[in-house]
């Protein structure tokens, strides 16, 4: 799913310390691709393109199947159930369910176009926001309503699970929310200076909820919803949180940097500076080495000292975050449309 686990690491258990960064092939849509890569089971990649329609291609390159939604998908990110059924939002309004050889399973609609890409619990339960400012908890069984909680404006971030269950997910009214995974009741809200918009709660090991606010602050929040530390960078964070093995965060900035946030007290460890904004969330090999595009259309590789490892150049802004597959390679969407596979 998106960044990888429930938990929204963006932690990969795949060394990539031998990836030079080469194209082996890119997959051509007719329209721009902001959604991530989901990988699957012999190595399928799974994405959604504004062209409307739902890809899957295999780990050569080649077409597997499309599936045709009634509009655009935007950054939503699909999310693999155990049973291979392929879950993503749509800016047509709806929540669509796919199974494993393309077919409609069924489709979910809400009153607004859905930005955020789903999660799945534990149980089956698919979590998703929607620009009409709800949360929804869906049964992953038939697509029918578990419960629904309403936030004080459009829900674009995704949600995180915790380990116990917890639903987190940010607003653009300011907060986040824990909400009670079983009937959608709040736990408890954290008011931040501005909206919580693109970047999405990451869960750390010891239950420390993560996350950054477009009042361009990094925040901590203890499970409880306390604070514990916010780390101010340069812009705008609409970047998703990545958490590497030693705990240590990486979130993009509008400031069009990269930072390396140490997670005891927010201090930056260091910043890499890229020509243009980073809306894509960073993934992590197991190796350290830190995978990030940005608005300037290069993809970024950088060592976990915050050197640069390598640099790869695509054919447009890359909002598209990186995912990492079980052969290493790195797959992205760039504007243009095309889904790249580098090794």
């Amino acid at each position: 799913m998106f960044h990888h686990d429930p938990n929204h690491s963006g932690q990969s258990p795949v060394d990539t310390s031998a990836d030079a960064g080469t194209a082996q092939w890119s997959f051509a849509t007719s329209a721009a691709i902001s959604s991530s890569a989901a990988l699957g089971a012999g190595g399928v990649a799974y994405i959604g393109s504004a062209d409307a329609n739902l890809y899957a291609i295999n780990p050569d390159g080649k077409l597997k199947w499309k599936f045709s939604a009634g509009g655009p998908f935007g950054p939503s990110s699909p999310a693999l159930a155990a049973d291979g059924t392929v879950v993503i939002g749509s800016l047509d309004n709806n929540v669509y369910a796919v199974t494993a050889g393309g077919a409609l399973k069924w489709r979910f609609e809400t009153t607004g176009p859905v930005f955020a890409s789903p999660a799945i619990g534990a149980d089956g339960s698919v979590y998703i926001g929607s620009f009409d400012d709800n949360v929804y908890a869906i049964n992953i069984s038939d697509g029918s309503l578990k419960w629904s909680f309403l936030t004080g404006s459009n829900v674009l971030s995704s949600a995180a699970i915790g380990a116990d269950g917890t639903v987190y997910i940010g607003s653009g009214d300011g907060n986040v929310y824990a909400l009670n995974p079983d009937n959608g009741a709040k736990n408890w809200q954290f008011t931040t200076g501005s909206s919580v918009e693109l970047s999405s709660p990451a869960i750390g090991a010891d239950g420390t909820v993560y996350f950054g606010a477009d009042d361009g602050n990094l925040y901590a929040l203890d499970s409880s919803g306390n604070k514990k530390w916010q780390s101010s960078t340069g812009g705008a964070i609409r970047s998703s949180p990545a958490r590497a093995s030693d705990g240590t965060l990486y979130v993009g900035s509008s400031d069009n940097s990269l930072y390396a946030i140490n997670p005891a007290d927010g201090a930056a460890k260091w910043k890499f500076t890229t020509a243009n904004s980073i809306s894509s969330s960073p993934a992590v090999g197991a190796d350290g080495t830190v995978y990030v595009g940005s608005l300037d259309s290069k993809l970024y590789a950088v060592n976990s000292d915050g050197t640069l490892k390598w640099t790869f150049t695509a054919d447009a802004a890359i909002e598209s975050s990186p995912s990492i597959g079980a052969d290493a390679a790195i797959y992205f969407g760039s504007d243009s449309g095309a889904l790249f596979a580098l090794r």
